[in-house]
């Protein structure tokens, strides 16, 4: 095995573990616009239950 073919299987999983990084912040960006819909439905539904009383 070269030195040259050792440096490409490291750039391979610097490249992964971006790509990984990059996933959950994703996932996490979604998870929270998700979050705030809920919350919002929740305000909201409480707020119907103040009028309604």
């Amino acid at each position: 095995m070269s030195g040259n073919e050792s440096s490409q299987k490291r750039t391979s999983v610097r490249i992964m573990r971006t790509e990984v990084r990059t996933t959950n912040q994703f996932y996490c960006a979604i998870a929270q616009i998700e979050n705030c819909a809920k919350l919002r439905r929740c305000a909201e539904f409480q707020a119907q239950l103040m009028r309604s009383v």
